[in-house]
């Protein structure tokens, strides 16, 4: 599978929001925290991104992809990367999605037709 610029980018958003939502964390290894993985099955593309960690709270999971929402302080974050990540892939037919359970980590999930031209 061959990405496009605006699609390499958009995954590195996605670990980007991770990573400065746990940078106060005390972690040993950015290695246990982040795996990723690809697959392709009949003509979908799969990308799956697992992030150890606290999860998302229940109460808060269906705001992150809106435009302007974020957790961090005033002043500190424009709320816009995960809205522009699902926008970009929405655009390119595929789909951005998250699996999250509090207490054990999320899975942010990107799907893509391979018949698409990405």
């Amino acid at each position: 599978m061959k990405l496009n610029k605006k699609l390499e980018t958009e995954i590195l958003r996605v670990y980007k929001s991770y990573w400065e939502s746990y940078l106060t964390g005390d972690f040993k290894s950015m290695a246990a925290l982040l795996d990723a993985s690809y697959t392709q099955v009949d003509s979908v593309d799969k990308i799956v991104i697992k992030m150890a960690g606290n999860g998302i709270p229940q109460n808060i999971v269906d705001k992150i992809f809106q435009p302007f929402f974020t957790t961090k302080p005033t002043g500190q974050g424009t709320g816009l990367g995960l809205s522009l990540s699902y926008d970009i892939v929405k655009a390119h037919g595929g789909e951005l999605r998250v699996e999250t359970r509090e207490g054990e980590g999320s899975e942010f999930v990107i799907t893509l037709l391979e018949s698409f031209q990405y």
